[in-house]
Order: structure tokens, then sequence, then C-alpha cells
């Protein structure tokens, strides 16, 4: 068989021709040049995540709340009590000067006291009746306060209310303890149970007077708390401490003979206080800080003691 008339391409040629067909096609093979080397795409490296904690940022005051008790009070005045905003109807000089000195020196007593820092700052308000009357007038308006105590704080609406128709003693006591529970939020965040967030707070405002916050020192300032206390451990009327760390707070204080109130408060002051149990005791409330769920075995895990050994220790504490 013949072939006439036929060129063969030269090897330039070929190469070229099988360049733009394998383009065509989409196929990568070699045809005499080198490929460029593949672009590798690395996926960007995941950003770690912030650490877990159980801290809030403050809440501002409502601005409906506040309107009520500008209403109750007529002619309320503005102020400071450090970072906290005021408005009271009370001219009493020396309270508000202890007002200025408690919510000045808070975040730092509250670090200090119980090994966590408060996050951020506070944005919160304080409103400060001269008379129990006014007070009560507010809480009646409002419809959904605690009238019959001499204060209360909500984290929620930003604000502490008191009146300081009890003395001034009690209102310097409530503001520390109320204001308290507002860095409860900033601090161990929301979920603390009932025993813990009232005796961390009583720590605080026992310890309060008119030149502030002042230290712990035994029973210094609760001496009738204590008194109560023995008695009704001498009448076995108090709870076990297990089951008051244990305690919901639609459980807690409830009932026509309670010793709650007391009991957490001397507890906690007991754990600050102890050589051995007070490391112990803030370094699980910084665990909490760090959004560990609270538990009363891992409370007692952390203190190393059973529960009888707790109960002797505070016993003979409360007792001695």
């Amino acid at each position: 068989m013949r072939y006439q008339n036929l060129e063969f391409p030269s090897a330039r040629a070929s190469r070229a021709l099988c360049f733009c067909a394998l383009a065509l096609s989409g196929l990568s093979l070699g045809c005499g040049e080198p490929e460029p080397p593949p672009v590798v795409v690395r996926p960007p490296r995941p950003r770690p995540k912030p650490p877990e904690t159980a801290a809030r940022p403050a809440n501002h005051p409502s601005s409906y709340k506040l309107a009520l008790a500008s209403l109750a009070m007529g002619r309320p005045q503005e102020g400071r009590c450090g970072p906290y905003a005021l408005t009271t109807d009370s001219s009493d000089s020396r309270l508000l000067f202890a007002c200025e000195k408690i919510g000045a020196t808070l975040d730092a007593v509250y670090s200090e006291r119980f090994g966590v820092t408060p996050i951020g700052t506070p944005a919160e308000g304080i409103v400060l009746f001269g008379e129990l009357a006014t007070y009560r007038h507010y809480v009646e308006e409002d419809g959904r306060l605690a009238a019959g105590y001499a204060g209360f704080a909500s984290d929620i609406d930003g604000l502490v209310v008191l009146h300081a128709g009890s003395g001034r003693k009690s209102a310097i006591t409530t503001l520390a303890h109320e204001l308290t529970h507002l860095v409860h939020r900033r601090a161990l965040g929301t979920n603390l149970p009932p025993w813990l967030a009232e005796g961390l707070a009583d720590a605080i405002g026992y310890s309060a007077t008119e030149e502030g916050i002042g230290p712990l020192r035994g029973v210094v300032g609760i001496e009738a708390l204590a008194e109560r206390l023995r008695g009704a451990l001498d009448r076995g009327w108090a709870r076990p401490l297990e089951e008051l760390v244990g305690l919901p707070r639609s459980g807690f204080d409830h009932g026509a003979r309670s010793f709650d109130y007391e009991q957490s408060a001397l507890l906690v002051r007991y754990l600050l206080l102890d050589r051995e149990l007070a490391p112990r005791f803030k370094g699980y409330l910084q665990a909490i800080a760090r959004g560990e769920r609270y538990g009363p075995e891992r409370l007692r895990a952390a203190l190393g003691l059973s529960w009888n050994d707790l109960e002797r220790g505070f016993s003979g504490w409360l007792r001695s």
C-alpha cells in the first residue's frame, strides 16, 4: 500500500498540537513541557475560643423603675456613689458619704476577699429613699417588689433600691449587701445557689460602716446572728449543712422557723477565716467564675472534708 502526498508534522508542532488538544479536553498530561507546581490552598487556622466565664456585664438602670422612684420622691437629687448613679431624697450627709466610700471600693474589696475579680465596670444605679413610707409607696406602685425588706437588688433592672427609715447603720449594711449582689453578676454569674449568694453578700454587708468596708474579724458585726444560730443548733432546729448548700431559691428561708440566712452568713465567714479552708474555698469560687457548674459535692470535694467534718468544724468555730 502506498502513501502519497502526506506530510508529517515536526516535533515542535506535535508538542503544540498536543498541548492545545489537552487544554481543550481539560486533561493535564505532559507533552514535553513541564507543568507549573500546583497552588496549595491552606485552610485558615481556627481562632482560639475565648475562655469560658460565668461573669456577665452590668445592666444599666431601668428607666421605667427610675421614673417610678422619681414620682414617689417628688424632687429627687441625682448624684454618684463611686461608679454607681444615685437617685435619692435623703439629706443625711453621713449616709451619702458612706455610700460614696462603699461604691468606690466595693470591686477591690470583693476581689481581695473572695479571690475573684469582677469583669468590666459597674453601670447600675442606686435608689435611696429617705423614709420608709415613700419606699413602700414605690413598692406598691411597682406591684412586684418586696415591701417587707429594707432593700433589694435587681441585676436585670440594674438597680439597688433601699430606704433609710430604720436608721443610718441599717441602711449602710443593706446598701453594701445589696450592691454585692450586683457585683456577683460581673464576677460569679447569675446562677449562684441562695446560701452562697446571701452568705457572700453578708460577708461584705455586715463589715460595712460609715468609714467604708472593714475587714472580717470573727463574728464581729453579726453577734446577734451567731447567738441565734447557737440556740437553734442546741435545739436541733437548724438544717444540716449538706441540706443547706443544696437548697434551690424556692426552698431557701421558707417556713415559720428558718435559720437559713444565719447559717449562710456564718458558714461563708467560717470558710473565709479558717486558714486551711480559705484558699480551698476561694479556689472553688474561682472555678465557678471560670464557668464550672455549682454542685454541693463539688464544693465538698474542693474543701477536702466530709460533711460530718465540715459540720463539726463549723459548729466548733461558732461555739468558740
